[in-house]
């Protein structure tokens, strides 16, 4: 098979670091036995992203978060996302970062896309949630590293400021991106 000749064979790898939600490793590879190299591979565990949708005033909205992200520096305005803890379901998982950052719960949950979000580094995918018949919680239950703000917005407006300012995060941009490829799904 021609694809063969692309494919760079895994010689030998080795963990260089464990920072609790991934672990860094040093991976050998060859290509042919004159090509060889070392690249780096992070591991983690698969991601969820849940996108929760309410209707206020007429109007369907979306249920964002917003939090500081330490990588950018920044304040981020985005969907609810987390980490599927080790032996969890996606779907459970989708719901538990749900109640947790936006004290919702949904009665009714989809898995509308997954991706590899960044298949040079990243060996995980991220599984994306359309959440609907949200019923509101008590209270946000968040880690002790975590402070958020949640804000509804309507879709529309979501939909024209996605991708800039503070909804640049890119995994976002890829859940719009399998929120509006579902939309179209069930409106033919």
């Amino acid at each position: 098979m021609q694809d063969k000749k692309l494919i760079w064979q895994e010689t030998s790898y080795k963990l260089l670091g464990d920072y609790r939600i991934f672990q860094v490793e040093e991976v050998h590879r060859m290509l042919s036995h004159e090509h060889r190299n070392v690249f780096y591979r992070i591991k983690s565990e698969p991601w969820i992203i849940t996108i929760p949708v309410i209707t206020k005033d007429n109007e369907d909205h979306f249920v964002l978060v917003r939090q500081f992200r330490h990588g950018s520096g920044q304040l981020t305005l985005e969907f609810p996302a987390g980490i599927v803890d080790d032996g969890e379901d996606p779907r459970d998982a989708a719901l538990r970062e749900l109640a947790e950052e936006t004290a919702y719960n949904a009665n009714n949950i989809v898995l509308i896309g997954e991706s590899n979000p960044n298949p040079a580094l990243f060996d995980n995918k991220v599984y994306i949630f359309l959440a609907t018949a949200l019923q509101a919680l008590p209270a946000q239950h968040l880690d002790n590293d975590e402070a958020i703000e949640v804000i509804t917005l309507p879709i529309r407006e979501v939909e024209s400021r996605m991708g800039k300012g503070d909804m640049n995060h890119a995994l976002m941009v890829m859940a719009m991106y399998w929120y509006q490829q579902y939309r179209l799904r069930v409106n033919e």
